[in-house]
């Protein structure tokens, strides 16, 4: 191989993910077709970014703790989460399906989006609007 070689794995075609100047990488993540910017599917469900990072404190006696969150991982929606939020008195239906396909425990979910800068908290809502169920078309 020379300087002006260029090495492309089976199937990297598909993904366009550039490892390196020469390389492109086959296994990155790889964005479905819809999803919003800063948002990938992974194996089990998706990756969002963080342009803007989350960190909680919590204090045990003397000794404070940090979780910082630069990513969220969610799953997708399923029939439970639509009716959950169908027979739940909050008014904030998407960010009620936000907090519970976020994978966070219950009680962390609502800490972690309240401190959501506007721009992440976006893309996570823009999320919940790809995975939500459309209506049939009707009509021309």
């Amino acid at each position: 191989m020379n300087g002006d070689d260029i090495i492309i794995e089976h199937g990297a075609e598909e993904t366009g993910v550039v490892a390196g100047d020469d390389v492109i990488q086959e296994d990155a993540p790889k964005k479905a077709e819809g999803l919003p910017d800063g948002v990938l599917a992974t194996e089990d469900g998706f990756e969002i970014r963080l342009d803007y990072p989350v960190t909680l404190r919590f204090k045990s006696g003397d000794k404070v703790r940090e979780e910082r969150y630069e990513t969220l991982r969610a799953r997708r929606m399923n029939g439970g989460d639509l009716r959950a939020m169908m027979t739940s008195s909050r008014g904030d239906g998407a960010l009620f399906i936000l907090e519970r396909i976020l994978d966070l425990p219950a009680a962390r979910a609502p800490q972690v989006i309240d401190r959501l800068d506007g721009v992440d908290l976006g893309r996570a809502l823009e999320l919940v609007n790809f995975l939500s169920p459309k209506p049939p078309r009707t009509g021309g």
